[in-house]
């Protein structure tokens, strides 16, 4: 697999950066409006999933959502952030499963378990800090996971 610096600098400094400017030291005890939005419309969609997959869940609120609401079989989430996952894990316990890594560089895709795995994949606000030289690799993990 191609490595990117831009995916190595995300993963070492700017997905914690992140985290701390956007989420750190604040009330995150509701579901985020952006979140909410996106779960209506999964909602109103009609469409049946068990198995849910977010890359870039952050800390995991959305994937802990579809848990308790809709009582999905299993939720994982992917995340650069070692803080959010951190503050995820302690928020949510073990009831949402998180992974640290990229759309093209994570456990989840080196794990045969996973080929054809999911039935819902959630990309929310994430292209944009996609490598261009692995963009081609992302899609590809995200068409194998599916």
């Amino acid at each position: 697999m191609r490595e990117s610096s831009q995916d190595k600098y995300y993963l070492e400094k700017e997905g914690d950066d992140f985290f701390k400017r956007n989420f750190a030291n604040k009330d995150l005890s509701e579901l985020r409006h952006s979140k909410k939005i996106i779960f209506e419309e999964i909602q109103e969609s009609g469409i049946s999933y068990q198995k849910v997959l977010e890359y870039g869940c952050n800390f995991g609120d959305l994937l802990f959502h579809f848990k308790q609401q809709q009582q999905v079989q299993e939720c994982i989430g992917v995340e650069a952030s070692n803080q959010a996952m951190t503050f995820g894990k302690q928020k949510f316990g073990n009831s949402i499963n998180l992974v640290n890594g990229t759309i093209a560089n994570n456990q989840i895709n080196d794990d045969a378990k996973f080929e054809n795995y999911f039935d819902l994949i959630i990309i929310d606000d994430v292209f944009g800090w996609v490598s261009r030289e692995t963009l081609f690799q992302s899609v590809s993990n995200i068409d194998n996971v599916l």
